[in-house]
């Protein structure tokens, strides 16, 4: 009879056996049930497609499977998963740790696309610029556009101004108008450079970049080009480029570069007032058509509205504005104290027109008061309040009060203003 030890081992040796067969049972049913779902799947055996990321594309995210050349060498595969990772699918948020390791696996390798997401990614998310200068620059030196304009934007903002302006030119050399843009105001800033900033601001605004448009309008004036300046002008006023619009309103209103016409200048304030940052300012323009009756029936009252609701809003203008029509009684009932107040509200804020009405109105009573005002606009370079304190240093008399006079006279000079001696 066998001893206990052999009954032991033979037990032992038939207990693995069991489990051995049932575990290759298990294997292939499981081999089994996985030919099936390929088959459901229309995969023929061998089928190329059984190799391409995109025919698993598709497939609902929890069920979606790696093909099998998304192993670490398929650098196509792992950008594409990479991709699947970063989109928000069956109400599952984006994965972008997962994104951001395929990606790298991709980018690794050599992959443009990866590189530049990559960038992207660890500049929006991940606050690590230097990573994001390093994958953007592999990117951009392998000519792809947008890595080249991003790299610039990145390193404008680090105050790299000289690398900005090198993959500036890079990406507007390949017609990237966003990057022609840059590169224009960029240029635009040293005068030495003013024709290269005019050829590249131009570029884009062909583009119908209608930033680069406005930006063409300051460029060319200042390069006495008064009727190119004005085209340009025009054209970001017709993309609903709202300060372009302010400006063309300007220029109706004064004739400056157009013929002065009243009407289109009311027409132009009144697009720009759909800006809620121009609002005021545009409605404060309009108000003096209709005090003046020029391009639209003269209307006291509706230009009283006009200012007072800007001047409700903290618009230092039409404040100044309000209190003249009370001064005058245009519009409104007369009220000098009341007209007194709004110049003392307004010309505390350290608006300068005010400060000089002020003084205008205490120049023959109270010459301290007027002086006091004076000074305050001539210290904001404001050329009127320069005058009226030089005036008033003169009327004083005296050597010192003659040499101030002098002084504030040629400072008023300089910004336009009446110079006397």
């Amino acid at each position: 009879m066998p001893g206990k030890k052999a009954l032991k081992a033979e037990t032992f040796l038939h207990r693995v056996t069991r489990n051995l067969l049932l575990l290759f049972s298990v294997l292939a049913f499981l081999n089994h049930t996985g030919n099936a779902a390929e088959s459901f799947m229309e995969t023929p055996p061998g089928s190329e497609e059984r190799h391409n990321l995109t025919a698993f594309q598709e497939l609902p995210f929890p069920y979606a499977r790696t093909p099998a050349n998304a192993k670490i060498q398929d650098k196509e595969a792992q950008f594409q998963r990479a991709l699947r990772y970063k989109r928000e699918q069956n109400g599952r948020p984006p994965n972008l740790l997962k994104t951001r390791k395929w990606l790298a696996m991709a980018a690794n390798q050599g992959h443009t696309e990866a590189q530049y997401e990559l960038g992207i990614l660890l500049k929006a998310n991940f606050n690590r610029p230097e990573d994001a200068l390093y994958w953007l620059e592999q990117a951009a030196c392998q000519q792809h556009r947008e890595a080249q304009y991003q790299l610039a934007g990145l390193l404008k903002y680090l105050k790299h101004p000289k690398y900005a302006i090198h993959w500036f030119y890079q990406a507007a050399c390949q017609n990237h108008r966003e990057a022609q843009y840059e590169l224009g105001i960029l240029l635009k800033v040293d005068r030495n450079r003013s024709g290269d900033a005019l050829y590249w601001l131009e570029q884009a605004a062909r583009q119908n970049h209608r930033e680069a448009q406005y930006e063409l309008e300051d460029l060319l004036e200042s390069l006495n080009y008064p009727g190119k300046a004005v085209q340009w002008l025009y054209q970001a006023a017709c993309q609903e480029h709202t300060r372009a619009q302010m400006k063309l309103g300007y220029r109706f209103r004064d004739g400056k570069g157009v013929r002065q016409d009243y009407i289109s200048a009311v027409y132009w304030f009144e697009k720009a007032s759909a800006d809620p940052a121009l609002t005021w300012e545009a409605q404060t323009c309009i108000g003096w058509f209709y005090l003046k009756g020029l391009g639209v029936s003269k209307d006291e009252k509706k230009a009283f509205e006009l200012y007072f609701q800007a001047a409700q809003a903290g618009y230092f203008p039409a404040q100044l504005e309000v209190g003249i029509l009370y001064e005058e009684g245009w519009g409104v009932e007369k009220n000098l104290q009341v007209a007194v107040n709004c110049y003392a509200y307004t010309a505390g804020q350290g608006y300068a027109p005010a400060q000089w009405k002020l003084g205008i109105l205490f120049a023959e009573n109270d010459p301290e008061i007027a002086k006091y005002w004076f000074e305050m606009g001539a210290k904001q370079g404001y050329a009127p309040s320069q005058s009226q304190l030089a005036a008033l240093y003169k009327r004083l008399g005296g050597e010192a009060n003659l040499q101030m006079a002098h002084y504030w006279y040629g400072q008023a000079g300089q910004q336009g203003g009446p110079q006397k001696s």
